[in-house]
């Protein structure tokens, strides 16, 4: 798996450095995985989306992730299970991420396209689960039953009994530590990156701001 983990750096992906990242969790880290610069390049989406699906290939016939950076992996991971299997009578939905932080399937259709599947929940990068969790619960809830979670970059510590499944797998597993705003030893004193994770929580930052990429 290091050849994945090594072709996501290449690709600036991986962040760290002196300054805060906000996360999704509202936690802190000096360390993120930002897998917009992936998403650049097809032929490494197919080839994660290949190995995301290594083990079910027989197991699974729906793919579900959250949205928005999910979405090519979902896609990706489906068409690597057509190519094993042709005949595969297979489905994918994505939960969009509500205004209170919730998922919701908002598509048309993609709730019944779920009911009595065996589903594989993906997700692109993971510092606490939570997305994955939300989304696991969302595919029980519309009828499916899900056979595993499978992330690309898990850099928290989380397991299958976090998520409450029977199994999960990641690419690349690398710890990254993170904090609740006011014990990060450097709060109000490292920069606040602006354009990368979700600095909106924190709009009166005491202390400087940083923007890490270009357009």
């Amino acid at each position: 798996m290091s050849s994945i983990r090594d072709a996501i750096a290449k690709c600036g992906a991986v962040l760290e450095g002196e300054f805060l990242v906000a996360l999704t969790s509202r936690r802190v880290a000096k360390k993120y995985v930002n897998m917009d610069p992936v998403l650049t390049r097809p032929t490494l989406v197919d080839a994660i989306g290949s190995k995301l699906v290594r083990g079910y290939d027989r197991r699974c016939n729906a793919v579900v992730g959250p949205a928005i950076s999910g979405i090519p992996f979902v896609y990706a991971a489906a068409r690597a299970l057509r190519i094993g299997n042709t005949s595969l009578d297979l489905r994918t939905a994505f939960a969009e991420k509500q205004a209170d932080g919730s998922f919701q399937f908002e598509r048309m259709g993609f709730v019944s396209s779920l009911v009595g599947r065996d589903v594989l929940v993906v997700e692109d990068a993971t510092m606490t689960g939570g997305s994955a969790k939300a989304v696991v619960d969302l595919v029980r809830k519309a009828g499916g039953t899900v056979v595993g979670v499978t992330f690309i970059w898990n850099h928290g510590s989380v397991t299958a009994e976090t998520l409450g499944v029977s199994e999960t797998q990641s690419l690349v597993t690398e710890h990254a530590e993170s904090w609740e705003p006011h014990e990060q030893p450097d709060w109000g004193t490292l920069p606040l990156v602006q354009n990368v994770g979700h600095p909106e929580y924190y709009p009166d930052y005491p202390g400087p701001t940083t923007s890490l990429l270009t357009t």
